[in-house]
C-alpha cells in the first residue's frame, strides 16, 4: 500500500536515498557526456532528481533497442530518459551505458 511505501521510504531516509543516487547520477551523466549525446538535464547536481534525459532524432529507435536489451527508458518528443531510484547500483548504469553505446554504434 502506498502507507507502506511511505513507511519503507522514510525509514531508509529521503536523506540516504539521495545521497546513494548521487554517484550514479555522476557516472550515467559522465557516461552520456562521454558518448557525446546532447544532454538536457542540468549539469548542477543540486538540481538532479534521479533523471537524466537526452535529445536525438533516433529517440524511438534508440528506446525500442534498449527495450529489446532489456533496458527500461522512456522516449518520445525527440527525447530519451533514464531514470534511477534507490534499487539501482553502479552495475545497472554500466549495463545502461554498454547497451546504449552498442545501440549507437548500431545505428551509425
Amino acid at each position: 500500500t502506498l502507507n507502506q511505501a511511505i513507511r519503507y521510504l522514510n525509514q531508509i531516509g529521503i536523506g540516504n536515498i539521495e545521497s546513494s543516487l548521487r554517484p550514479l547520477m555522476r557516472r550515467l551523466y559522465q557516461g552520456l557526456s562521454e558518448l557525446g549525446l546532447s544532454i538536457l538535464t542540468p549539469p548542477e547536481e543540486e538540481l538532479w532528481s534521479g533523471i537524466v534525459s537526452f535529445a536525438t532524432t533516433e529517440a524511438e529507435t534508440i528506446g525500442s533497442l534498449l527495450s529489446e536489451k532489456g533496458i527500461v527508458t522512456w522516449y518520445g518528443d525527440g527525447r530519451v530518459r533514464a531514470s534511477i531510484h534507490l534499487y539501482n547500483d553502479g552495475e545497472d548504469i554500466e549495463l545502461f551505458l554498454d547497451a546504449l553505446r552498442k545501440v549507437l554504434r548500431d545505428l551509425s
